[in-house]
């Protein structure tokens, strides 16, 4: 994880099988201002939150082993993950397809490809800031006059 002007982006925990898909959603997640956090896997997502929850999930459904809307139910089922917002984000259209992804717990079903425009507008629609909030310390600083005010730093 990396830090900037000492505060911590927010992460997101991108998974998809494919290197292209996964690589073009990086660069998404890096221009929205976001920490990249990626998985090839379902069995690497699942090593990734075992270290560190995300703010966000971008998920892909057609991958070996364990599909997408498998893993957002594993997601699901971990207290640690309940308010974790998880973005199915597949090449499957179908409303039938939509109605799983939603019945298994994520938030939204995006149909790929989706334009870096609209992917960034996205994630700045879940996650607002990149910047995880920190503690505000306030201080007292007073002008020549006497003048009071509270001047609130970051760290």
């Amino acid at each position: 994880m990396t830090t900037s002007s000492s505060a911590i982006r927010k992460s997101v925990l991108v998974v998809d099988d494919e290197d292209t898909l996964l690589q073009m959603a990086k660069r998404y997640v890096i221009n929205a201002g976001y920490e990249p956090v990626l998985a090839r896997s379902a069995e690497e997502a699942l090593l990734a939150i075992a270290k560190h929850v995300p703010d966000l999930v971008l998920l892909d459904v057609m991958m070996p082993e364990m599909t997408g809307f498998e893993l957002c139910r594993k997601f699901r089922e971990d207290a640690r993950l309940q308010k974790v917002s998880i973005i199915i984000v597949t090449a499957l259209h179908s409303k039938s397809d939509e109605e799983i992804a939603l019945n298994c717990g994520a938030n939204e079903f995006v149909v790929k490809p989706e334009s870096a425009k609209d992917m960034e507008a996205r994630l700045h629609r879940y996650l607002g800031s990149p910047f995880k909030a920190s503690k505000l310390h306030g201080q007292i600083c007073s002008n020549k006059k006497g003048d009071h005010a509270i001047a609130f730093l970051s760290f």
